[in-house]
């Protein structure tokens, strides 16, 4: 999700955004969800995985053109479904998205 759609959940389900982890963590048992991801834009992206271990990943800083971005990123993620290591999985996501 996106940080609009971010934002939006946590207004639907009364969620408090004093921490995110927590928020997160909120969140995912609210739509009942695996994993998280949290895309940022120029901040990269996060991510609550099944077992609650926070992933940070760090944006990309040589940008091209970023629009369409994020439906390349949800396209990478499909691509990479069966990566284990959901770190790897995100930062080729990232890197996809601005491609």
């Amino acid at each position: 999700m996106n940080r609009d759609e971010y934002r939006q959940y946590l207004g639907y389900f009364k969620i408090k955004n004093y921490n995110k982890i927590n928020a997160l963590i909120s969140l995912k048992k609210k739509l009942n969800a695996k994993n998280i991801v949290l895309k940022q834009d120029k901040d990269g992206c996060v991510c609550l995985t099944v077992n609650n271990e926070f992933l940070k990943i760090k944006p990309i800083k040589n940008r091209k053109n970023i629009i369409g971005a994020g439906d390349k990123f949800l396209a990478a993620l499909v691509i990479k479904n069966n990566e284990k290591n959901f770190k790897k999985k995100l930062i080729f996501c990232n890197k996809f998205a601005i491609s």
